[in-house]
Order: C-alpha cells, then sequence, then structure tokens
C-alpha cells in the first residue's frame, strides 16, 4: 500500500458514505476515519469509529475454509479441537499503517475480522511449553538429562526457530488461525503519582470477555524427521501445554495485566481406528443417525444442513431466527422440532458427515472423535488407561 493511497483519501475528505468508500475496499472505512483523525477532527472521528465497530462481527462464511478438515487421519495423527471462553479481554496489535486508534485489536486484511494468526498460536505455544517443562522460567531445571529430553520434545513438536540451525526443520505440529466474531474497547487511564489522578486515558481496541473461539492443532509427524519422540509421552506435555496457556499463562498481549485469559469449554480429539490413542479414550458408539424429520433438514449426500438454516457465517440459524422464517421453513418443521434438530446436529452431525463420506469411498479409514469436556479429564482418561509402551 503506498502513501500514494492515503494522499488520495485526505483529498477526497468528503467521502462519507459506505458506498463511497476508497475502492471499495473493507479497511476503507477504518482509512477514511484515520486520516480525518490524523487532520485534526480526532473527537468525531474517533466516534464514529467506535459507534460502529462496536459489537457483532458476522463472520463471512469464506473463513470456514481456514477450519482443519479431520476427516483422514494417518495412524499417527491426531486432531484437537479446543473451544474456549474469553473471560478478559484479548488483544494483540494490529499492522495497520494508519488507525484512528491507538491500540486497533489485529484484524484480517481482507475481510475485516479480529483473529490470532497461526503464527502466533506457534510462538505462545513454544513459549508455554518451554515454560512447562522448565526449559525456561524461575524453576528452570537443572537436570541435564531432563533437560534434553525437553528440548527433543520441543524440537519436535515446534521445529527449531529461524536462524538457530543452518538448516530450518519443520515441527509435527500444523497450526490454524482462531477468529473472533465481537469487538469491544477497554480503557487504561494512568495515574500520576503526586497527583494521584488520571493523565491521558488510553483507549484499546479489544476482542471482549465472553467471546468464545477455537484453537485447532493437527499433530503430524512424519517418517525420516530430523527431530523424534514418542507420540504417547510427548502429547500428554502438550496437553498440559495447551491448559496452562489458555488458562493460567493467557495467550494475549498484556498479560501482565490479565487479558487473554479464558475457560475451556470442551476439547474434541480427532484419530484414526489404529490409532495409540484409540484403545485408550474409545467410548461405545457415540453416534445417533437422524430420524424422520430430521432427513428433512439434511443434504442426502453430504449431512450438511440445508442452506436455508444457515446464518452468512455458516452457522445454524437459532430457534428465533428459524421462526422469521414463516412459510419458508422446510418440511414444515416446527420451532420445537428444529430446535431438537440443533441439538443432535450439535452433537452428532459431524460424526453423521463422516460416516456418509466412509459409505461413498471418499474416506477408506473412517477418523473417530472424542469430546472431554476439559483437558484434565482427557489426561486422566489417556493415564488412567496406559499401561507399557504403544509405539
Amino acid at each position: 500500500m503506498s502513501w500514494d493511497y492515503f494522499v488520495y483519501i485526505a483529498e477526497n475528505s468528503g467521502l462519507r458514505e459506505e458506498t463511497d468508500l476508497p475502492e471499495g475496499l473493507v479497511g476503507g472505512f477504518v482509512d477514511e476515519v484515520s486520516v480525518r483523525f490524523f487532520a485534526g477532527d480526532k473527537v468525531d472521528a474517533r466516534n464514529r469509529y467506535m459507534e460502529k465497530a462496536y459489537g457483532e462481527i458476522q463472520i463471512p462464511q469464506m473463513l470456514s475454509l481456514s477450519t482443519p478438515n479431520f476427516a483422514a487421519m494417518l495412524s499417527q495423527w491426531l486432531g484437537l479441537q479446543v473451544d474456549f471462553e474469553l473471560l478478559t479481554p484479548w488483544y494483540s496489535k494490529d499492522d495497520r499503517l494508519f488507525h484512528v486508534m491507538d491500540n486497533p485489536v489485529r484484524k484480517d486484511w481482507v475481510f475485516g475480522v479480529p483473529f490470532m494468526s497461526a503464527s502466533s498460536w506457534k510462538g505462545m505455544l513454544r513459549w508455554a511449553f518451554q515454560m512447562h517443562t522448565k526449559l525456561i522460567g524461575p524453576e528452570r531445571e537443572s537436570d541435564e538429562e531432563k533437560r534434553k529430553q525437553a528440548r527433543d520434545w520441543e524440537l519436535h513438536l515446534f521445529g527449531n526457530e529461524k536462524g538457530e540451525e543452518k538448516h530450518f526443520h519443520q515441527g509435527a505440529l500444523v497450526f490454524y488461525p482462531t477468529w473472533f466474531d465481537k469487538i469491544g474497547f477497554e480503557v487504561i487511564n494512568p495515574h500520576s503519582r503526586e497527583r494521584r489522578a488520571g493523565t491521558q486515558p488510553i483507549y484499546y481496541e479489544v476482542v471482549p470477555s465472553g467471546t468464545e473461539g477455537k484453537l485447532y492443532l493437527l499433530y503430524a509427524p512424519w517418517e525420516g524427521m530430523k527431530y523424534t519422540a514418542k507420540t504417547e509421552e510427548v502429547i500428554p506435555e502438550l496437553l498440559k501445554t495447551i491448559d496452562a496457556l489458555i488458562i493460567s499463562y493467557g495467550f494475549s498481549a498484556k498479560r501482565t495485566m490479565g487479558w487473554g485469559a479464558a475457560s475451556i469449554k470442551s476439547i474434541t480429539v480427532f484419530y484414526s481406528q489404529d490409532s495409540w490413542i484409540a484403545p485408550l479414550i474409545h467410548q461405545e458408539e457415540n453416534h445417533q443417525p437422524p430420524q424422520g424429520d430430521f432427513l428433512k433438514l439434511l443434504d442426502p449426500s453430504t449431512g450438511e444442513p440445508l442452506s436455508i438454516l444457515l446464518d452468512s457465517s455458516g452457522n445454524l440459524l437459532s430457534k428465533t431466527k428459524f421462526k422469521k422464517l414463516g412459510g419458508n421453513k422446510p418440511g414444515g418443521i416446527t420451532a420445537n422440532k428444529y430446535q431438537e434438530f440443533k441439538e443432535w446436529y450439535e452433537r452428532y452431525g459431524e460424526t453423521y458427515k463422516l460416516k456418509l463420506q466412509e459409505k461413498a469411498g471418499k474416506i477408506r479409514n473412517l477418523t473417530q472423535l472424542r469430546t472431554f469436556t476439559s483437558i484434565s479429564e482427557l489426561l486422566e482418561k489417556i493415564e488412567s488407561n496406559h499401561s507399557g509402551d504403544m509405539s
């Protein structure tokens, strides 16, 4: 982006309507009010931005392309989906050149949606793993043998950092971004020690507490990796790291202020039928196929809900919004029956879709999945059932 672009905005400061925003960019509004802010109309520009940005965001369905497809898993692979809810605001500074806010939250340049990038997750988890294994921190491990094992685990999971070695070696973990659907604002007002009064309020654009998000990880080791580890040993350490990062450390800038702490609502493990973890967390068939009216609400070939039942973000409509469909309700389904369908789909929908893919021959080895209410519950299941070495 060139400086001429901002000159263009400044010279056309009369642009007010969204339809007239520069070049139709999704960030055009942000750029326009920012130029207005730096031109001197600070109060109006900031208020205008905060009024428009605050609240819920419709995440474009196209961003679902960044959601991993765990339909086919090799025996040593594992997929993890951690559903969490923010207890405190989340913040990561945006890299936009000009902005009306001094501290805007990081957003996707194309869609304007707040997100935590895959590289940020990798960096935060590497740091948390080093803390957990005491490679760094106030209680550094002094036993050289334990330090070497922890270092080998780290390199196996995350690879070496750039510049650390002559050649870069990739780790076994694949990371994905996390998208957030809300924006809020926080104010920090530093106080003078002499006068004990506020000096100059500092505004932060944040993802507010109460917002839900998902962390996706794929553990995908391959034959011939430079750094190897026993999967059944390193995965429990990774799970403990995730738990510590999300619940204790926080995964936001301004962590020392308590920002970025969250509670874990559930963790789902995706694994193949012949995985080492299968006998440890196996349970009886966790599936109820759709019956009766439910079939009227599903695409028979893919198992996906009918498009009329999805909002702009690709999520199932709420019961209230379903009622507003009026005469467009498919198959004459009542709102109460739709609510039953929604609860069924949220619990069994993914398994049903995978079974359809297996039946159609699209995947050879059906991915299993099991959801736990917490990481500690999953760890307890693994550790209590683990006996001997499992390769």
